[in-house]
């Protein structure tokens, strides 16, 4: 049974008797030190303006501490970060030197400077999502960012295979999901008939290298061009660049090595050079998906295609200006870093 209550009644009282409780412990969590530091970083890019539509993730936050993980990312942190906190300790002791009394907490104070030092080294030292660089011989600007490269307003170099194969039915011959399936669905709405047109007529004066028997090759097309053929077609004014970086073999997988890869590349400047007016043009990081190139990362291939067309260039100018195109689903593979210190050594 409950315990009967204690509360005393004075002598001629009838009202009922009222008792006091207490106010429930407040049950606020305290996030954990990790969400707290991401908070401030969120906070902090968004009052840098480093946001799209004014919104970003936690997520976003926490990726943007990647380049931590990296040598170099971890001392231009460190070097940035000393920096700012020596020039907000210079300022702190003139103003106590100024007005002692305003020296209340110290504690809290050395808090707060090793936050903001860390917030603005974070700032000052995160890579973007994209990094330009110069050469002054030949005057070209070379560009890496991520993106989408169909949407770029340039020239465009597209990966194609030794047998210029457009056939995406199941996904056997060609993926859809493919740089190339994306241009044949975007440029071309899916209407093959009409990219085989444009294909055999930009091939029409390339010697075919091997012709395939159907019974070896029972789907796709049969004739194979030597490794670094390029197809230019005309767009609307917009060059594409379909270039066949990989071998086609009969049983649909494609194959590629960093030979191929070279001279893939060279016979693309050379087209560029010889169709794209010197406008700019925007290449993805090929050979780093279909054509299975595993002797290489993808940072080194980017740092390939840089070299390749710096070297062309100053042979003889190929185009204004280069842009590398990183997918969004691969940019975590790319240390920006790494990428502009690399453009600056070029």
């Amino acid at each position: 049974m409950g315990r009967p209550s204690t509360a005393h009644r004075r002598p001629g009282d009838t009202g009922p008797i009222s008792s006091k409780r207490r106010a429930p412990a407040s049950t606020t969590s305290r996030a954990p030190p990790s969400q707290c530091c991401c908070r401030i970083i969120q906070a902090a890019l968004l009052i840098g303006g480093d946001t799209q539509r004014g919104e970003i993730s936690l997520f976003a936050a926490r990726s943007r501490l990647g380049f931590l993980r990296t040598r170099r990312g971890l001392s231009l942190f460190i070097a940035e970060a000393l920096v700012f906190f020596g020039i907000l300790s210079g300022c702190l002791q003139i103003a106590f030197a100024l007005w002692p009394s305003s020296l209340t907490n110290g504690a809290w104070l050395l808090i707060a400077s090793v936050v903001a030092s860390a917030v603005f080294a974070i700032l000052k030292a995160a890579p973007g999502d994209h990094a330009d660089h110069v050469i002054p011989h030949p005057n070209v600007k070379i560009s890496v960012s991520r993106g989408d490269l169909l949407a770029q307003n340039s020239h465009l170099v597209i990966g194609f295979t030794d047998t210029f194969d457009t056939d995406t039915t199941e996904s056997i011959v060609i993926s859809p999901e493919s740089v190339q399936g994306q241009f044949q669905t975007r440029f071309y709405l899916n209407r093959l008939e009409d990219l085989d047109s444009d294909l055999s007529r930009a091939l029409e004066h390339q010697a075919v290298a091997r012709h395939e028997p159907r019974d070896v090759k029972s789907r796709g097309k049969l004739d194979r061009y030597p490794v670094g053929t390029v197809a230019t077609l005309n767009l609307s004014g917009k060059r594409i660049f379909c270039v066949a970086y990989g071998r086609m073999g009969n049983d649909y997988i494609v194959r590629s090595g960093v030979d191929d890869l070279w001279i893939s590349l060279s016979r693309t400047w050379e087209a560029v050079r010889h169709h794209g007016n010197l406008q700019s043009v925007a290449i993805p990081v090929i050979g780093s998906e279909m054509a299975r190139v595993t002797a290489l990362s993808r940072e080194s291939l980017l740092k390939m295609i840089i070299l390749s067309f710096v070297a062309h260039s100053r042979e003889r100018v190929v185009a204004k200006k280069l842009h590398v195109v990183i997918h969004p689903r691969d940019f975590g593979d790319f240390d920006m870093l790494e990428i502009q210190s690399f453009l600056r050594s070029i």
